[in-house]
């Protein structure tokens, strides 16, 4: 009984320290806290995708100001993406109000991009701030043997005290 015992509690210790892996796993160097935003229905290989987020999300906050909108602004180009060819992602946040008022809360940003039917390795990138408030990057994709591919694309943007997670999916045809 006593062996049993030790190898159920064995076991329990894992699960629990697995559960804790799992629920960190998205938190920055610092251990900011990671706010992953609901899918949206926009297709970045067809358009731009445009979200209004409110800042408090990226200040941590708890309390949201009256005029507190951040317009987030995603595109990939050129389009249409196909597999081995380069191509460019672009954030570009700004206050609500236009273009002249960019947001500059950001001190990082990155895009993930993974398989969504099949693992395809990992395909990281760093964006670079080329102006306050727009972040951009190059990445390619690899070509899958089963011809097209579903994407998901996580733009995954650094505040001061949390990070923003703007998740994407979309499909590339073979070259």
């Amino acid at each position: 009984m006593n062996k049993a015992w030790r190898a159920g509690f064995a076991a329990l210790l894992f699960l629990v320290l697995l559960g804790a892996g799992w629920a960190l796993r998205r938190a920055d160097e610092d251990g900011a806290p990671v706010e992953v935003l609901p899918f949206s229905g926009c297709d970045l290989t067809a358009e731009f995708c445009e979200i209004a987020v409110s800042e408090t999300l990226l200040s941590g906050e708890k309390a949201a100001r009256k005029d507190d909108e951040v317009i987030l602004r995603f595109e990939f180009s050129p389009r249409p993406i196909t597999a081995m060819h380069v191509f460019s992602a672009r954030v570009t946040a700004r206050r609500r109000g236009g273009a002249e008022r960019p947001f500059s809360g950001f001190r990082a940003a990155r895009l993930e991009i993974s398989g969504v039917e099949m693992d395809m390795g990992p395909n990281e990138q760093t964006l670079r701030e080329i102006a306050p408030g727009v972040f951009q990057g190059e990445t390619a994709l690899p070509v899958c043997v089963s011809g097209a591919m579903r994407w998901r694309a996580d733009f995954v943007l650094s505040g001061e005290r949390a990070e923003l997670a703007v998740p994407f999916y979309f499909s590339v045809g073979a070259p």
